[in-house]
């Protein structure tokens, strides 16, 4: 996944599904200054990291 195409999702109306790893995540900010995207699991909102949107991928 590129950094625009994590934007698009972060301001989606629908839920479009990520995974990171082979694990559901939520996008939770897009720093274009750093190109990052935080996320955090879906099973467990408290653990949150910082990856590369490359890491992401999303599910069609």
């Amino acid at each position: 996944m590129d950094l625009e195409r994590a934007q698009e999702i972060l301001h989606a109306e629908e839920t479009i599904p990520v995974t990171l790893n082979g694990e559901r995540v939520w996008i939770e900010s897009v720093d274009p200054s750093r190109k990052e995207v935080q996320v955090h699991l879906e099973r467990d909102p408290n653990v949150r990291k910082s990856v590369s949107p490359q890491q992401l991928t999303e599910i069609q």
